[in-house]
């Protein structure tokens, strides 16, 4: 079970979930890092960034599903992959285990 210490996504316990139920596949929350979630599976690593969906809140107001600043910055000069993930189905999808 992933503890939770700063603000995050509306999302991220539901996807959590649903990674965790994958057999074989290892999460780690990257805490104060740029990108949300270092996922292992079938032998490879994954980052994770998740950003609520489109559309809007409980409260009527639009969503803030954008990238900050830094998290832009880290992306375009990271040289592997970032997956941004919006709900469990992207994640399970990136990951190959639903298409």
């Amino acid at each position: 079970m992933l503890r939770y210490a700063h603000q995050q996504d509306s999302n991220s316990k539901e996807i959590d979930k649903a990674l965790e139920a994958v057999p074989g596949l290892t999460i780690e929350k990257l805490g104060n890092f740029k990108i949300d979630r270092l996922v292992g599976y079938r032998g490879k690593n994954y980052l994770f960034e998740y950003k609520t969906p489109e559309g809007l809140k409980k409260n009527g107001q639009p969503k803030k599903g954008d990238l900050k600043d830094s998290q832009i910055k880290f992306i375009q000069t990271w040289t592997g992959q970032v997956n941004i993930v919006r709900d469990a189905r992207d994640a399970l999808f990136i990951l190959g285990v639903i298409k």
